[in-house]
């Protein structure tokens, strides 16, 4: 928007010459050609700039809306960075406070390819209901999202963390609690209401308990943190986990991410993201370990949006162990994601492309339309069944949706379908395809609360 105002006047200035010259007759034929040139290509400037606004102002939203909040601590207030890099300081006497409180709360329609489906038309339900309040002190931050679902172990805590920025220049940042793990795309590893394959198997927008240090200048970012869970003592989580007998402790995260390009226009952020730990294994106190490495990258390019993942993960699980009486294999491990159960290989790789394309409005421009396709591809380097007789491998999985928003309002319209993508909603994993049609009508609030400055 700071671009407007300064090409605006440039637009103004030279019509009031124009006019002025032509009552003078100061000006030639020629002169008065070439400004009025000039002119018109200010006032084109100007139109693309209000374009490139509203579609700016558009993905914000629609990646607000994911989430509900980010679990990222917010410093826009007590700091503003420039796509230089440079950081320029609030000064004022007394620390900046800030408080706000906000949620969702969505309705979903759904058909499954089953025959139950076919002749009832399909089913609707309860999706879920969320609140979350974020607060600022000065340096200080805090985040807390509790969620609710319509299922079994609905009642999900989403995250739950503290944060402090230190330095002059508030690049350095300390956090601790229950958070968004640094792996994968930031902030999100999809574009639709789903999900995508990464984040069922749990390498992207996945969370966990511990500590970290974030480092940012200019196009650099810089995460290392220590998780001592990845369940906060929960037994279903938002996203997937291991869990009925594995349990990732006491892991490192480091992820550098690069962006290229103007931050709020055309730009690419590159990462490279590392990930390994213990994995408590049965009812004992056996350990085994567990590594996991990522590239990705995603970008913005004028209307269209693009984000690719590759993962290569293992799970080191020792022999010989139980959980409630049953021999655990060591060529998969039990997950769970929303208390859902599933499997994944002991090792294997992920490779995921999405692609959004934002689209231009007839009619109101609040009205906001985006198609969109998340589509993932699941490895086993273990075979397609382990040792117990399930399923593990190999794993299609592929989201194409249109996503509708108007100031609070939000729609996905979404079609899944996946081959042996149970873990990602799609059973049974009997080596055919499945597919389910989904609909997600969902309102957001957002509103910041009164506070008390001394």
């Amino acid at each position: 928007m700071n671009r407007i105002g300064p090409a605006f006047g440039q637009v103004v200035t030279l019509t009031s010459l124009g006019v002025l010259w032509s009552a003078n007759g100061a000006a030639s034929p020629l002169s008065l050609k070439a400004l009025q040139q000039q002119i018109s290509h200010l006032q084109q400037q100007v139109r693309e700039i209000k374009r490139e606004h509203r579609q700016n102002v558009q993905a914000d939203r629609a990646g607000s809306a994911r989430s509900s909040a980010s679990n990222e601590p917010s410093t826009a207030v007590a700091q503003t960075h420039t796509t230089s890099g440079i950081v320029k300081q609030d000064r004022s006497t007394h620390p900046h406070r800030s408080l706000s409180l906000g949620g969702s709360a969505t309705l979903e329609y759904y058909k499954k390819q089953r025959r139950s489906d076919n002749s009832t038309g399909g089913g609707a339900n309860f999706g879920r209901f969320v609140l979350n309040i974020h607060g600022q002190y000065g340096r200080w931050s805090f985040g807390i999202e509790q969620r609710f679902y319509n299922f079994k172990n609905g009642d999900i805590f989403h995250y739950g963390w503290g944060a402090r920025r230190i330095g002059v220049n508030g690049r350095h940042q300390l956090k601790f609690g229950f958070y968004q793990v640094p792996f994968g795309n930031l902030r999100y590893g999809f574009y639709g209401f789903w999900g995508s394959l990464a984040y069922f198997a749990g390498y992207t927008n996945n969370q966990a308990d511990g500590v970290g240090y974030r480092y940012q200048h200019g196009p650099w970012r810089l995460d290392a943190d220590f998780f001592k869970n990845d369940d906060a003592g929960q037994t279903a989580t938002y996203g997937a986990n291991p869990s009925a007998g594995y349990n990732r402790i006491n892991g490192l995260d480091v992820r550098a991410a690069y962006t290229l390009g103007n931050r709020s226009r055309n730009h690419a952020t590159v990462s490279f993201s590392a990930r390994g730990g213990q994995l408590a294994v049965g009812d004992g106190d056996a350990t085994g370990t567990h590594f996991a490495v990522s590239a990705a990258a995603a970008g913005d390019y004028g209307l269209w949006g693009v984000q690719a993942q590759l993962v290569d993960f293992q799970f080191n699980v020792p022999r010989g162990q139980n959980f409630d009486g049953v021999r655990l294999p060591t060529d998969s491990v039990a997950i769970e994601h929303y208390g859902f159960p599933a499997r994944l290989p002991a090792r294997g790789q992920i490779a995921g492309l999405n692609l959004a394309r934002h689209l231009l409005t007839l009619g109101s421009k609040d009205v906001h339309f985006k198609l969109y396709n998340d589509a993932g591809y699941l490895h086993s380097s273990n075979g397609k069944f382990d040792s117990a007789g399930h399923r593990i491998g190999n794993t299609v999985f592929d989201v194409a949706g249109l996503a509708i928003h108007h100031g609070p309002f939000f729609v996905w319209l979404e079609g899944l379908a996946g081959r042996n993508a149970g873990l990602a909603g799609l059973r049974p994993n009997d080596g055919r395809w499945h597919w389910r049609a989904n609909a997600t009508f969902g309102v957001y609030f957002h509103s910041k609360l009164p506070t008390k400055d001394h």
